[in-house]
């Protein structure tokens, strides 16, 4: 079993023996969409998925008009 780090709020996340890259989860403390970008045997990664970032992008483009 993997643990990987939550990119926005450091939670830490357990991957089941059946994940695998490509897969989708959501981060239990922050909600935050994220994908594994990376797993072997001995190390795993994840990213905010794209379109969690692009929903971010606009809605600061909406506050700055």
């Amino acid at each position: 079993m993997h643990e990987v780090e939550c990119p926005d709020c450091s939670a830490i996340l357990q991957l089941d023996d059946e994940a695998s890259e490509g897969d989708e989860l959501v981060c239990y403390r922050c909600g935050a969409k994220l994908i594994i970008t990376y797993l072997d045997e001995y190390e795993a990664r994840v990213e905010k998925l794209e379109e969690e970032l692009e929903e971010s992008y606009s809605i600061y483009e909406d506050e700055l008009e």
